[in-house]
Formats: structure tokens, sequence, C-alpha cells
């Protein structure tokens, strides 16, 4: 439960102080706080009380998951290039619709 909001907090801080916190440092506090706050806070500690046991497995592993996440990306762009030869055999399936219709024209008389 610690470990995983520690690492959930000092993430969100981190980006928008830099540039928020030295222009305003009263909003960035008092909006930003409050809505991350209470948005993991409220998930977090309703889970881990009825799942106390399941909640410290469950965060650990959705934050695993997501480190592969960040390789997969590249690996998604590759599996799209195996698919591509597929969509030439689409090509010529575009002509074959006209000469279905044709075919059925024909047969009427």
């Amino acid at each position: 439960m610690v470990p995983a909001q520690q690492p959930v907090v000092p993430q969100q801080p981190m980006m928008p102080v830099p540039g928020q916190h030295s222009m305003t440092p009263t909003q960035h506090h008092q909006p930003n706080l409050p809505l991350p706050a209470q948005q993991p806070f409220q998930p977090q500690s309703i889970q881990p009380q009825p799942h106390q046991p399941l909640q410290p497995l469950q965060p650990m592993q959705p934050l695993q998951p997501l480190q592969p996440l960040q390789p997969q990306p590249p690996v998604h762009p590759i599996q799209p290039l195996p698919p591509q030869p597929p969509l030439p055999p689409i090509f010529p399936m575009q002509p074959l619709p006209p000469m279905l219709p044709d075919l059925p024209l024909e047969a009427w008389p």
C-alpha cells in the first residue's frame, strides 16, 4: 500500500512542480494535490480495506506490466508488418465485388 502510493504521488508533483510550482505555488498545490490525492486515495484506501492481502499484490502487478508495456509499443509496429502482406489480397477483392453483381445481372435474363 505505502510503496504503491509513494511512486504515484512523487511522479505527479514532479512534473507540475518545476513549471507550475514557480508560476503558481498556491494554485498548483490546492487544485493539484486534492485532485490526485482524492482520486488515488479513494480507490486505494477503499480497496485495501476489504482486500488488504490482495491489494498489496495487485498494485505491484499493475506496476510491473506497465514497464513491459513500453517495450511492447515497438513490438506492435513490427507485428502489423506481417499482417500487411494480407492487405494486398484485399485490393483484388475490390474488383471481385463489381464482377459478382455482373454475374447475377447476366443470370437474370
